[in-house]
């Protein structure tokens, strides 16, 4: 039996933990299909550094939601121009991307949009990419998700997943740069997201719908709250990585070097032409150990000489430390 099932919310958060919920708890032998858009948001794969990804900055002053999601992949943009689906379904050797991605290729091409599927996980419409895929399997299950760009703000795309600070050595997985574009920009038919979701129903197909009750719901909301919307699943969650960065002040330069695995430094070194005023081996010793949320506790003045703490914590401004 294939049900749709509806979130009925933009919210991302709250979204991924719908689609986290309903894949933990499928019966056998049902698949659910899910459409979906979000909100100003990124999302960025499992095993990604969201640091590499996402322009944090700019995301926080243009008000772009961060989340992480359970599948691999590369990060994307989501804003209400873009239609997402969600496949959750039994685990088969033969549920490859293509074959979930053929029943929105073939709504596409029933309105009019000749599409085709190319690599290893993308929907093309003429040379440009409209649509990425990702899957994640566990318990004999799978997820299958994808994005379909109808009509996105793609200058905001283009910002926010360019990051402003080069990493080295990171074990994270990054994503692949591809020239992207809207269905209804590029192609003389201008489709509407009732249109394609209505299609993409009727390729899979769909038997019934499917309505969550209170209490699954109530389950919902506390994945929600206890993993999507916290700060360790959407940016302390990382592989390790080594992460550098110099400036120059007024009384000299000052480069930080340093190793840092799921938020937490394992090793950093202080350099430059400064003076110190105390041994700095002692300084980046306590440091050890430390989350980079906790680097606003230590008293850097007693170790330069006319620095600030503002000062030094600017070397760090890529990881927003506001958060």
């Amino acid at each position: 039996m294939i049900y749709y099932l509806d979130a009925n919310s933009n919210n991302p958060y709250y979204n991924l933990a719908f689609e986290e919920y309903f894949f933990e708890n499928k019966p056998k032998n049902d698949t659910y299909l899910m459409l979906w858009q979000n909100e100003k948001s990124v999302i960025i794969g499992r095993y990604q550094n969201v640091y590499e990804e996402v322009n944090i900055n700019y995301a926080k002053k243009n008000n772009i939601n961060i989340v992480r999601r359970n599948s691999g992949g590369g990060a994307v943009y989501h804003d209400l121009g873009n239609l997402n689906y969600s496949v959750i379904t039994d685990f088969n050797s033969n549920n490859d991307i293509k074959k979930f991605s053929l029943p929105v290729i073939q709504a596409l091409k029933e309105l009019g949009i000749e599409v085709y599927f190319k690599g290893r996980n993308d929907i093309f419409y003429k040379n440009f990419k409209i649509s990425g895929n990702a899957q994640y399997i566990k318990d004999n299950k799978m997820l299958h998700h994808g994005t379909l760009l109808i009509q996105s703000d793609l200058s905001v795309l283009s910002n926010v997943l360019i990051p402003k600070v080069k990493f080295s050595d990171s074990c994270s997985i990054p994503s692949i740069k591809t020239e992207v574009c809207n269905l209804n920009y590029k192609s003389d038919k201008k489709l509407t997201i009732d249109d394609i979701k209505d299609k993409i129903i009727k390729n899979f197909p769909v038997d019934k719908e499917y309505f969550p009750s209170q209490s699954e719901l109530s389950e919902v909301k506390t994945l929600f709250e206890t993993k999507y919307k916290t700060v360790q699943w959407n940016y302390n969650k990382m592989p390790e990585f080594n992460f550098s960065n110099k400036k120059r002040f007024k009384f000299g330069l000052v480069e930080v070097n340093c190793l840092i695995e799921n938020c937490i430094i394992k090793d950093i070194k202080f350099s430059g032409d400064f003076f110190a005023l105390g041994d700095l081996e002692e300084l980046e010793k306590s440091i050890i150990g430390e989350t980079l949320t906790n680097l606003h506790k230590f008293n850097f003045e007693n170790y330069i000489k006319g620095i600030t703490n503002g000062e030094i914590l600017s070397l760090f401004e890529v990881f927003n430390l506001n958060i």
